[in-house]
């Protein structure tokens, strides 16, 4: 086997791995802001960029991930993680979110659906063509 040749494999490898390696990356750990105030989730993710009040609660857009966090009676209740990167529109996505890879309860073409997982009331992913455009998460409020 040439040099060259043995370069162009092992470069071929080294690229698979560090694409495995960025999609494994964790985008927003939900765990970690779910059912937290506003101060607990801004220690964790930064400052809110601006906040409204809702019928809901105090809805607050944050930088990173572009999240939204809707706080009920105080909580991070309903959490939107807009900028979900390129990761494939698949179950092994959940990874991004911090969130164990498990089976959907619901799938479809264009959502995918977790039912308690982790704690959390309900999980969505949305696709966006074959990638995910979106995740809903309901921590303890369904409505």
């Amino acid at each position: 086997m040439s040099l060259q040749r043995l370069i162009r494999i092992t470069a071929t490898v080294l690229a698979l791995a560090v694409g495995s390696m960025a999609s494994a990356e964790v985008i927003l750990n939900v765990p970690k802001i779910a059912g937290k105030s506003r101060a607990e989730v801004e220690k964790e993710i930064g400052s809110a960029n601006s906040c409204v009040q809702t019928k809901y609660g105090e809805q607050c857009f944050f930088e990173k991930a572009d999240t939204e966090v809707v706080f009920i009676d105080g909580k991070a209740d309903w959490i939107t993680v807009n900028k979900m990167g390129a990761l494939p529109y698949s179950k092994e996505s959940l990874a991004a979110l911090g969130l164990p890879v498990a089976e959907p309860v619901f799938n479809s073409a264009s959502i995918m659906r977790w039912d308690n997982l982790a704690g959390i009331l309900e999980v969505s992913l949305l696709s966006q063509g074959k990638s995910v455009g979106y995740a809903h998460i309901k921590v303890k409020t369904r409505w």
